[in-house]
């Protein structure tokens, strides 16, 4: 019985050492994969802001000496909503291509993210980690979206700010 431990143990090494050793391809965004997004937001009337985490104090453990709290993590806290928008061709022209941007996942909640909507349903999503949205756009249209979102109400330079303060 025992062996077979062992020889689990070894196989479950063996697999981890040979994964490691495997190179993981790059992928790129496509001029294709690009179209299809913004075509699927054309049309969107609302956007919703949402903070990626934040950590609260919750309540553990009543006594007579007092409450027990520990910080637990909340997930896409609302931050800020638009409705009944009707410039989002104006939203879509801001935005440009930028060719070989890395698709990426590096496991980070990021700062904030941003989901489009079109009569209810979720069209389109944006995440903002690191000082950039985290899809192929150029720097200058980085920027005007950032307009665009503090035009409408979004606290996008409060958000970045405090950020910035905290890290």
């Amino acid at each position: 019985m025992r062996s077979g431990y062992i020889i689990a143990l070894a196989l479950l090494m063996l697999g981890a050492v040979r994964a490691q050793e495997e190179e993981i391809e790059v992928q790129y965004y496509t001029h294709e994969e690009w179209t299809t997004w913004k075509e699927n937001l054309r049309g969107f009337d609302e956007v919703r802001m949402t903070l990626a985490i934040k950590t609260v104090e919750y309540p553990t453990k009543w006594s007579t000496n007092g409450i027990k709290f520990e910080e637990r993590w909340v997930l896409d806290s609302p931050l800020h909503e638009a409705k009944a928008l009707t410039d989002s061709e104006s939203f879509l022209a801001l935005l440009e291509f930028q060719p070989k941007r890395e698709k990426a996942s590096h496991g980070c909640y990021g700062l904030f993210n941003l989901a489009f909507y079109r009569k209810g349903e979720r069209v389109g999503f944006l995440h903002y980690a690191h000082g950039q949205y985290w899809y192929p756009l150029t720097e200058k249209s980085q920027k005007q979206l950032n307009r665009w979102l503090t035009g409408h109400g979004f606290p996008i330079d409060e958000v970045i700010k405090k950020d910035r303060k905290e890290g």
